[in-house]
């Protein structure tokens, strides 16, 4: 399971509004579900500007702006599926919003995504074990040889699982 921490920002507060309906109205299990939202201080931004080009400063004009913005938490099992979502929800229905995300993926998903993948193994009569070895020591990941009689069709299997589990997630 993927968590987005999303902050959405926008000049117009009903644009705000509006996208939050419109994700409240939507009931789909299978794509998200909102774990947490907070509410972000309102940033008001003022330029000063001349209205005479000489040195006269009491003639000044005052323009200000606000952005309001707000933060949830969704948590997602397809992550491909929740971003494209989200990409088209913004270009095609709320253009006035800004969306940051932050991914936090879940640690033992991850573990397993490593341990299978086909990275961390080598087949003897290609790679040079040492080569290997100096390689992935700062990453502090364990290789694994496969023997020699065994390699093609060893290999083909753990890259079978590895594409498995990829594909459940999406």
């Amino acid at each position: 399971m993927i968590t987005y921490d999303i902050k959405i920002t926008s000049k117009n507060k009903q644009a705000l509004t509006f996208f939050f309906l419109f994700l409240n109205k939507i009931k789909q299990p299978k794509i998200n579900f909102l774990t947490n939202y907070e509410k972000q201080k309102t940033l008001i931004k003022k330029i000063t500007i001349l209205k005479s080009p000489h040195v006269n400063k009491k003639a000044q004009e005052q323009f200000e702006y606000r952005v309001f913005s707000k933060k949830i938490s969704i948590s997602s099992y397809n992550e491909m599926k929740f971003l494209i979502f989200l990409k088209k929800l913004k270009t095609k229905l709320f253009s006035e919003i800004k969306l940051k995300i932050k991914i936090f993926y879940n640690n033992k998903e991850k573990t397993k995504n490593n341990l299978l993948n086909p990275k961390n193994y080598y087949i003897n009569s290609i790679i040079r074990k040492n080569q290997v070895n100096q390689k992935l020591q700062s990453k502090n990941i364990k290789i694994q040889p496969i023997k020699p009689c065994y390699k093609t069709k060893k290999y083909l299997k753990i890259l079978d699982c590895y594409g498995e589990l990829n594909i459940q997630n999406v």
